[in-house]
């Protein structure tokens, strides 16, 4: 799966579901530290995705960080009010 994310990431450096994806593949091989890094860092890079905002509030969302996961879901409704997941 890394091998895909990153030549999604090479071939579309502007998507920020290629990052996510591969933040995804990170968590789901049990590498967390990792995954909280790139999800924090496509937050951060694309602010006004509602796919990097939503998903990196997901994510601290299941880690129980439930004050930073609100943030980062406010965030994904500004960029996109009709992400139902967001609310």
């Amino acid at each position: 799966a890394y091998n895909y994310c990153n030549k999604g990431i090479t071939l579309a450096p502007k998507e920020a579901s290629n990052y996510v994806y591969l933040a995804q593949a990170h968590k789901e091989n049990g590498e967390v530290e990792k995954a909280k890094k790139l999800f924090e860092q496509t937050a951060k890079k694309f602010p006004k995705s509602d796919v990097a905002n939503f998903s990196y509030g997901s994510f601290l969302k299941e880690q129980k960080n439930f004050v930073d996961s609100y943030a980062y879901f406010k965030r994904a409704v500004a960029a996109n009010p009709n992400n139902v997941g967001a609310w």
